[in-house]
């Protein structure tokens, strides 16, 4: 109904005011229209309102606190650059941040964009696995949980779109530049391959893989030359370098040389 106004009369006597019986009855309907509004309103009516990014018991969640409802730019954020211990409590959040400052695998560029979703429910080591981050790019999802309130375990896919179910053996990065091409599988091996044409005897070539082998783990080389202006069985090809592989003859030849490497990236 609307508002009832109760007539107060010209002052000071309230002359030609609404008697009481007038005034009571317009204060009952307003009241009653209140009382029954006030309990069809729910419990939520009479919750305080989320104050913090982690709300208490009882609160009423505020849209944007946890990066629902809202565009929430995670990039150079403490959810991106931070440690558990530093966003440990607080709960769910989600929003954009870029893959290359979180280190996902095969992110060697800034500008590899997903959603990051962190969720850290627990207030210290307690919940184990519980304390975790995923970051989902287009068909592919990677997470990581907490060792300590410290440090973050490796990311490991979850999910991703490859041939089969064998997530350790999915393709989840190649290319093609200009020194060739790679491979690179979840599980950390690496397949790269290039080629070139022309050399001349007694000079040793170097190339640069098309994609850099992990320190410390061997690469082996596989190679064939393709004869165009003469047969070679001269030549050889190794690699004591994660970056590059070497080529060399006794021969001058315009022969294709071609390279084939597996290691690893990781």
């Amino acid at each position: 109904m609307a508002r009832q106004e109760i007539i107060l009369g010209t002052p000071p006597a309230g002359l030609g005011g609404d008697p009481p019986r007038t005034a009571s009855m317009k204060i009952n309907a307003m009241t009653q229209e209140l009382y029954e509004k006030n309990a069809a309103l729910g419990t939520a009516a009479s919750r305080g309102a989320q104050t913090a990014r982690k709300a208490a018991s009882g609160e009423v969640l505020i849209a944007g606190f946890n990066g629902i409802g809202i565009q929430n730019d995670l990039r150079s954020t403490l959810y991106t650059r931070g440690i558990p211990s530093d966003i440990i409590s607080s709960g769910t959040c989600l929003g954009f941040a870029d893959g290359y400052d979180l280190g996902i695998p095969g992110a060697n560029g800034a500008g590899v964009y997903g959603v990051l979703e962190s969720s850290v429910h627990w207030s210290e080591m307690s919940g184990g696995d519980g304390i975790q981050q995923e970051f989902k790019r287009p068909n592919t999802t990677y997470r990581r949980v907490a060792l300590s309130l410290a440090s973050w375990g490796p990311w490991v896919i979850v999910g991703t779109k490859t041939v089969g179910t064998n997530l350790e053996g999915a393709i989840i990065e190649r290319g093609v530049n200009g020194n060739g091409g790679y491979t690179r599988f979840a599980d950390g091996t690496q397949i790269c391959w290039g080629s070139f044409s022309g050399y001349i005897a007694n000079r040793t070539i170097e190339y640069l893989f098309a994609a850099p082998f992990v320190e410390g783990v061997q690469v082996c080389i596989a190679g064939t030359v393709v004869p165009s202006s003469r047969y070679d069985t001269t030549w050889s090809m190794w690699s004591g370098n994660p970056r590059v592989w070497n080529f060399t003859s006794t021969v001058d030849s315009q022969n294709t040389v071609q390279c084939l490497a597996m290691g690893r990236w990781k």
